[in-house]
């Protein structure tokens, strides 16, 4: 088969998934909206498989986030153990995953919203439109919020990572400007702005927007690590600096050099060969920390210089 029959072929398994879950939610009164994978693919792109995606995504009520939880066990979905402390914006076991590969991930807000979870919905929801998925009807959020999202997104994985950015390029170039005003005013409803901001100055076309549209020029650390695509440990010296004791960033250390045994078995299967494998996962643990801490510290330095300086 080639390539673009294989992609088309995993695409409709992905929207069958989907379907399921989405089928199972609503059995079980969880309101959802499918965040990314075919609201994009859908909206910004021309050809089935041209903009592929592999999991799928959900944003539910802050309120329901535990109801959401049990109908993905329900379904046979475990969280995934290693993911450690999740993401702003991510529900607290963020991550489920089932048999060989299919995942789906939950929201309660998304990365770079800063507004309190219980106010997400709310904001986002009003104006979902709908799409069929594998047979399902599926509430998608509307063009406003979807821009949104866009720009939220290709700041949360930065300049290196080409398919957000091609999304975002695409919706720039698509997208009147009347629904990215929208979504200025969402981000600015969200305490949102600086993500929204960072994401569309990724690309030139979306610095020009950001000016016409008014948006901040202040940028936190955080979000210019995030951006700039930075290397590993740099978010660490971020969380670091905003420990309040010695004993706090301490013990972060540790953490980070010495993680729990879950942690470590899921950033390395080494890690699951009995008691050697464990031992020789720390000790490669330990090297690797120790291997990117210099260049880390050094994107760290640059980003809180950059955001100072905004």
């Amino acid at each position: 088969m080639t390539d673009a029959v294989v992609t088309v072929a995993r695409i409709l398994a992905i929207d069958a998934l989907t379907a399921e879950v989405l089928r199972h939610l609503q059995r079980t009164e969880v309101p959802a909206l499918l965040l990314k994978g075919p609201s994009i693919a859908r909206w910004l792109y021309d050809q089935p498989g041209e903009r592929p995606y592999g999991d799928v995504d959900l944003l539910v009520p802050a309120g329901a986030e535990t109801r959401a939880e049990t109908a993905l066990r329900g379904l046979g979905y475990r969280p995934d153990p290693g993911l450690g402390r999740p993401d702003p914006g991510v529900a607290a076991n963020h991550v489920w995953l089932r048999g060989a590969g299919e995942r789906v991930e939950l929201h309660v807000s998304l990365i770079g919203i800063r507004a309190a979870t219980a106010d997400v919905w709310p904001l986002l929801a009003p104006g979902a439109e709908t799409l069929d998925v594998g047979g399902e009807r599926a509430a998608v959020l509307g063009p406003p919020a979807r821009a949104l999202h866009l720009a939220l997104h290709a700041a949360q994985h930065g300049i290196r990572s080409e398919q957000p950015l091609e999304d975002l390029r695409r919706g720039l170039a698509r997208l009147p400007e009347e629904v990215w005003a929208g979504a200025a005013a969402l981000a600015a409803r969200l305490d949102a702005e600086q993500g929204t901001a960072a994401g569309l100055r990724l690309l030139p076309e979306g610095r020009v927007l950001a000016s016409r549209l008014g948006l901040t020029t202040r940028i936190d650390t955080e979000t210019v690590l995030r951006a700039a695509s930075s290397p590993p440990l740099a978010d660490g010296f971020e969380r670091l600096s905003r420990a309040q004791t010695g004993r706090e960033r301490l013990r972060r250390m540790v953490r980070v050099a010495l993680p729990d045994p879950a942690f470590l078995r899921w950033w390395t299967p080494l890690a699951s060969r009995g008691r050697a494998g464990l031992v020789a996962a720390y000790l490669w643990r330990v090297a690797w920390v120790a291997g990117h801490v210099v260049p880390g510290y050094r994107a760290w330095r640059r980003a809180r210089k950059a955001a100072h300086t905004a």
